[in-house]
């Protein structure tokens, strides 16, 4: 699946799972009549969820995705090169964005071109679940998430944020969990995601010798509407 059905896939996913409680703090806090940055911001899907604001700018990398965004400016590049370059803004927005970079290094940059409240989603969190389970889950699972740790990200960005941005100067002021929870009968392009989950394990974990049979098995699940695919993901809003 190409990254842009892949983020189209998930909209209904990440609908269900964003922390209502974080988001209601966010929106109470939204300066409408400033400039809101979001950084990796895909298709807009973010976008399409907030109020009208003065300036709304998507930054991603992939240019593919930025042309589907309307309503917005949009800044194709690195989000740590856009930090470089841009003027001070007034709130930010990122949704599984942050396990994908060094929070330690990123952070600061971020804090100090943003001088209002931030909206950090679907953080992932150490955890990912099938049902029914799978003999060989553990085999397959650990590795996966220590390929996370392995890269500019970590698998445990959620918890790690907690900590992370008071110590980098920012204030924490609603948390809460935003699990991906997808179960039959699959809405929308639900099936298709879950494939796409399979798809990546696989693609990451090539050549593991329990891994041929593990991800047949998922995918003859997935389409007999028999999977049940849990992740544990944090929701965060503060202020800088």
């Amino acid at each position: 699946m190409d990254l842009v059905s892949y983020l189209r896939a998930k909209k209904t996913v990440d609908d269900r799972a964003l922390n209502s409680r974080v988001m209601t703090a966010f929106l109470d806090a939204l300066p409408v009549d400033g400039h809101v940055v979001e950084l990796g911001a895909g298709i807009g899907t973010m976008l399409e969820r907030l109020p009208p604001v003065r300036r709304y700018t998507c930054v991603d990398r992939s240019a593919d995705a930025l042309a589907r965004v309307s309503g917005a400016e949009t800044w194709c590049g690195d989000a740590a090169d856009f930090l470089e370059q841009c003027e001070p803004f007034d709130a930010c927005v990122a949704n599984a964005f942050l396990d994908l970079v060094d929070l330690e290094a990123f952070l600061p940059r971020l804090f100090a071109k943003l001088n209002g409240p931030f909206w950090f989603t679907i953080n992932f969190d150490g955890e990912s679940i099938f049902e029914p389970p799978d003999p060989h889950d553990a085999a397959i699972w650990t590795p996966y998430h220590a390929s996370m740790d392995a890269r500019e990200g970590s698998s445990t960005t959620g918890r790690r944020l907690l900590t992370a941005i008071p110590r980098h100067g920012a204030r924490i002021e609603a948390a809460g969990s935003s699990d991906w929870v997808v179960l039959p009968p699959y809405p929308a392009m639900e099936a298709e995601f879950l494939h796409n989950i399979v798809d990546t394990v696989e693609d990451e974990l090539a050549g593991l010798d329990v891994l041929k049979g593990w991800v047949a098995r998922r995918r003859a699940q997935v389409q007999g509407q028999e999977l049940v695919y849990i992740a544990h993901q944090l929701d965060v809003f503060g202020i800088a």
